[in-house]
């Protein structure tokens, strides 16, 4: 809720350094916007209000038809763009997903994909293929699923992503249990919670450290 009421009083503000109007940064706008949507998921806004402001993030962005390799556009600009869009895509999959609209939630998840693997962002890949494997899972297509959320699990094992990781075995867990597999699912679920435990010990030993 806090995320939320800092996004909306920056673009209400009429500060002159942050009058909406008068910004002509896209990228921040469309930022603020994609967080602005994504915090409002959480805060039980509606799923129109919260697609309309995700939706204004990607027409920021959306036509910006950056190519890859490009001599004309920086690099910078053109990772920015796939960033930021592939998330205000994630979101609005995301917010389907939530409103059991699984299809629509697919062919989301599927435009943020695309977007990362342009430019091999690959934290935010293996989060919209992990999400994309429980969208599967919830359709039923359990083979897919089960690809999917190894994928996501093997990037985020490249990455060392200890949290993450955990979500991909829960996953993983979750499609086991779709398919009526109790004792594999619990041996994925049991390696989730030592990951995310381990994430949590080490998180305590650093505030030990710091203090």
């Amino acid at each position: 809720e806090k995320a939320y009421q800092i996004a909306d009083k920056l673009r209400q503000s009429k500060e002159p350094d942050f009058e909406w109007d008068s910004i002509s940064d896209k990228y921040y706008k469309a930022a603020l916007l994609t967080m602005m949507g994504e915090a409002m998921m959480f805060v039980n806004a509606s799923k129109k209000s919260t697609l309309a402001v995700l939706d204004k993030a990607i027409a920021i962005l959306e036509p910006l038809k950056l190519t890859i390799p490009s001599e004309k556009d920086e690099p910078d600009e053109v990772w920015r763009r796939a960033r930021i869009l592939g998330r205000a895509y994630n979101n609005k999959a995301f917010v389907y997903r939530s409103n059991h609209q699984y299809s629509t939630a697919v062919s989301q998840y599927r435009k943020a994909i695309a977007l990362y693997r342009q430019v091999d962002i690959r934290d935010e890949m293996a989060n919209s293929i992990n999400n994309l494997a429980f969208v599967y899972a919830r359709l039923g297509a359990l083979d897919e699923a089960e690809a999917l959320a190894k994928d996501a699990r093997d990037l985020r094992a490249k990455l060392w992503q200890r949290y993450p990781l955990s979500l991909s075995y829960n996953t993983l867990g979750e499609v086991h249990v779709a398919a009526q597999h109790p004792h594999q699912a619990r041996g994925l679920s049991s390696r989730a919670l030592q990951l995310a435990s381990a994430q949590t010990q080490s998180a305590h030993e650093s505030v030990g450290f710091a203090r």
